[in-house]
């Protein structure tokens, strides 16, 4: 029988053929956990910690050591501390990252994980596979229906309770890993076998395809294709230097820089700090009105090395609102979220994506403890950090949502960075509008219609809705603000130095609103006091007449 039909080829021991003592290999991690993490039943009772561990050691002696791994990984998890977790053990040649340091291998090769090929990804519509084996090509850009012996929603829900976490968007960063792991898959009764991976996918065409996928066996080459391969476009900016830590590029048509901030630590050749003064120069010495700071993919490092680079933003022409944006999703998490919290606290910065994997106030700094017995390695964090007191974010929301789709994966697009461009090129072609007194000379605004987005004032993202009517030169406005049970009419604006002014009252405090048309943009401040907070607004297509029929 070929080795990857064979049925024993990863039958797994029971606890059984394991040394030592199961309960005490068991109860290590809970007092590990409990002696190391400052506060390690914020979110989990402790009697209910407890419950946990004594069911999983009165089943021990029948599990399987994966079964018994994954449990531990899910007990773990519901500490709902994404720094804290058991490290799967991934087996030789599966390269996906699941920290900053290596994770050493368990004691027992037995204990090592292995990997279907495949790669997937999430977006707003589903699952879809990026890359997977060139005799499987027909598979790629395709959504994923079922995997295994389940749907592909109840698949993600058995899965979705090992996934440490501090937020929901955490999870769908890791869900891809985790969809393709056999010991995973099997163990949460996704996959009869761990041998093989049935999988069916929906193609754009509508059309489902169906494969067997069988396990990569350690050593054993792949011939991987991508979803990207056949793209005629070139390949976009957050996709050309994934390995480094930091870069940036000038990009002279929009007067911008684009830089990918990646990790938070140095380089070999080049430190952080000097990195940042590299960074002021260029921005000083170059004609330079935009800065896009991608934080999409950094999973974090030390915390205390980016505050060069901070002042750099700080201290830069490009630091006012529109002109400094800031791309985050949900890998940007750990030092990167606190670098994130720093850009919205000291700049007039615009997020534009998804929000971010990791809440503003989190557990942090996790070290690492090999348990003696298994030789797996459990993490946990050591110390809490705390933005503000009464930050309860679940995470930085987008002023500008933007979340790329499969289609972008498969076409080299870019949304975040395209979004971004098409404001800052709007905002250029108006300023030389006005330059040429085109607009400006007749008085007129541009602002007329509905108008929806959001703003951010304090730790919260709230939807704003603007409605323009009346003379063009001399419009009222409607405000509304649901979340602060703000709904205004009838404000007058005014037009001063090509921005539009109003005011509105909030709490019997006005809080003035300036801002400047470009296009179908809307970019501007909001003023209550002392505190100023950005809006984004885009225009929204008037209304269709009831009875009108589209051809």
């Amino acid at each position: 029988m070929p080795e990857h039909q064979s049925g024993a080829a990863l039958a797994a021991p029971t606890q059984r053929d394991l040394p030592a003592s199961t309960s005490r290999r068991t109860r290590s991690v809970a007092q590990t956990a409990e002696q190391r993490h400052p506060d390690l039943f914020h979110a989990l009772a402790h009697e209910a910690w407890q419950r946990e561990f004594d069911t999983l050691i009165a089943r021990l002696d029948s599990l399987q050591h994966h079964k018994v791994a994954l449990e531990l990984a899910r007990i773990v998890a519901r500490v709902q501390d994404g720094h804290t977790r058991l490290t799967l053990p991934l087996g030789p040649g599966i390269d996906f990252v699941q920290g900053h340091s290596p994770t050493p291998k368990p004691h027992l090769d037995a204990l090592q994980f292995h990997q279907y090929p495949l790669r997937l990804a999430i977006d707003a519509r589903g699952v879809y596979v990026q890359r997977a084996p060139a005799e499987h090509r027909s598979l790629l850009g395709a959504y994923v229906v079922r995997l295994g012996r389940l749907d592909i929603r109840d698949a993600i829900d058995a899965v979705s309770p090992l996934i440490h976490r501090d937020n929901g968007m955490q999870v769908r960063h890791h869900l891809p890993m985790y969809l393709v792991l056999a010991e995973v898959l099997h163990a949460r009764g996704v996959t009869e076998t761990m041998e093989t991976l049935r999988i069916a996918a929906e193609r754009p065409d509508g059309s489902v395809v169906r494969a067997d996928m069988h396990v990569i066996r350690p050593g054993t080459a792949v011939d991987w294709v991508d979803a990207r391969d056949d793209a005629t476009s070139p390949t976009p900016l957050y996709l050309q230097h994934p390995e480094r830590k930091f870069w940036f590029a000038h990009l002279g048509d929009q007067r911008a820089v684009y830089l990918q901030f990646n990790e938070v630590y140095d380089e070999p050749d080049e430190r952080l700090r000097d990195f940042a003064q590299r960074l002021a120069t260029f921005l000083d010495e170059h004609e330079v009105d935009n800065l896009i700071v991608d934080l999409r993919h950094n999973r974090g490092g030390n915390q205390r090395l980016a505050r060069p680079l901070l002042h750099a933003i700080v201290s830069s022409r490009v630091n006012h609102t529109g002109h400094l944006l800031a791309l985050i999703g949900r890998t940007t998490f750990s030092a990167a979220m606190t670098f994130s919290l720093q850009l919205e606290k000291h700049t007039r910065v615009l997020f534009v994506g998804e929000p971010t994997g990791s809440t503003p106030n989190h557990y942090g700094d996790a070290r690492k403890t090999r348990l003696p017995h298994t030789g797996l390695t459990l993490r946990v964090s050591t110390r809490y950090w705390q933005h503000h007191p009464t930050d309860v974010r679940r995470w930085i929301a987008p002023h500008i949502p933007v979340e790329p789709t499969a289609d972008d994966y498969q076409h080299n697009r870019d949304p975040l960075v395209d979004t971004v461009l098409e404001m800052i090129t709007a905002r250029q072609e108006q300023a030389g509008a006005h330059a040429a007194k085109s607009v400006d000379a007749r008085g007129r605004t541009g602002a007329s219609g509905l108008w929806s987005g959001y703003t951010s004032p304090g730790e919260n993202s709230f939807a704003l809705e603007i409605s323009v009517g009346g003379p063009d030169t001399a419009p009222r406005v409607r405000v509304r603000l649901p979340a602060l049970a703000v709904d205004t009419t009838g404000v007058q604006a005014r037009l001063e130095e090509g921005a539009l002014h109003f005011e509105v009252r909030w709490q019997d405090e006005p809080v003035v609103f300036r801002g400047r048309v470009a296009g179908d943009w809307w970019v501007g401040e909001g003023d209550y006091g002392s505190v100023f907070f950005p809006f984004v607004l885009r225009r929204q297509p008037p209304p269709v007449a009831a009875g009108r029929r589209s051809n």
